[in-house]
């Protein structure tokens, strides 16, 4: 394809934003199309044609796509870290302590926890690092049909897309029948009655590891008294208590990480504040973490701890009686 036909679809706005995106990418190594497709969603092939000049409708609205999600991203890293480093919290142990103890025995085991205590990352982080463990996420009024073929796509079984959903069952109990998979299903108090037995099921007859996190009310309603749910309590061996927060040596470890970068001095008064201020929360902590950070930065100030207090409440309402007002 020659230059011009290869442009014909651009006018010169098309072209003065191509040529922005392409600054864009030139401006560090870490910048390539895959992030621009993994920004935007756009299918590899449709951001290599845009660039290239070969897309052949008008490329207007996808090129302003992609520039609005560049400065978008141009915007977070100004802003600064926006996420708590990955730390071995006590909850991180707890959990994977629990995961692998279930993956060994090929055991059922549950964690149930407040929200924003880690309970996700410890996840993610498990199926992350050992190969064939399969992570499924539940949400509130999630049918047991759609979630069977949630699954299957996460447990990589492929099923007919009109299959029902004990059929979908059966082909992940062939598929895994005889392996070291394992299963592990977020947010399991959002899953059905139907759901929760399917999972104890494929545990059960393909002879896998199957781990269920939640919150507190997940253990209540496995053991609830009306029995619905016997089989998978019976056979689960071990009952943790429910976890209602970090540490403070957690809140510690979490606030020292981020600062790191800084080479910041981060002493026990400022963590008390973080620690009184997010009420046991890594999710909240995380947020002030960042609040704080951003307002320093912008005031050209240090992070004390009572800016950590004044932030607190002008940005997040007291987040110490939101997290009250969770429990």
């Amino acid at each position: 394809m020659t230059e011009k036909k290869r442009f014909s679809s651009y006018n010169s706005e098309d072209l003065e934003v191509l040529e922005q995106i392409k600054t864009w990418l030139q401006q560090a190594p870490d910048r390539t199309k895959a992030m621009i497709s993994s920004l935007t969603g756009m299918p590899s092939g449709t951001v290599n044609s845009l660039l290239s000049g070969g897309y052949h409708a008008r490329p207007s609205k996808k090129l302003l796509q992609i520039l609005d999600a560049l400065e978008r991203q141009a915007m977070r890293d100004q802003d600064g870290r926006a996420e708590l480093p990955r730390c071995e919290t006590s909850v991180h142990k707890k959990i994977t302590a629990l995961i692998q103890r279930a993956h060994r025995d090929r055991d059922i085991g549950v964690f149930a926890g407040s929200p924003g205590i880690g309970k996700t990352s410890a996840l993610v982080d498990y199926a992350m690092r050992v190969k064939g463990t399969a992570m499924v996420g539940a949400s509130r009024g999630l049918g047991h049909s759609t979630f069977s073929h949630m699954l299957a796509q996460q447990c990589e079984v492929e099923v007919r897309r009109s299959a029902r959903a004990d059929e979908v069952t059966l082909e992940i109990i062939k598929a895994f029948a005889g392996t070291d998979r394992m299963i592990l299903a977020d947010e399991a108090n959002y899953l059905s009655d139907q759901s929760l037995d399917a999972l104890r099921r494929i545990s059960d007859q393909a002879g896998i590891a199957l781990m269920l996190v939640g919150l507190p009310d997940l253990i209540a309603r496995i053991q609830g008294i009306e029995g619905r749910l016997g089989q998978l309590a019976s056979r689960i061996s071990f009952w943790p208590p429910v976890v209602r927060k970090i540490s403070r040596d957690d809140c510690s470890v979490l606030v020292k990480a981020y600062f790191e970068p800084d080479d910041m001095d981060v002493g026990d008064e400022l963590v008390d504040a973080y620690w009184t201020c997010c009420g046991g929360s890594a999710r909240l902590l995380r947020n002030l973490c960042r609040n704080t950070y951003r307002a320093a930065t912008n005031s050209d100030a240090a992070v004390t701890a009572k800016l950590v207090e004044r932030v607190n409440e002008e940005t997040m309402a007291g987040s110490n009686a939101f997290r009250r007002a969770q429990l």
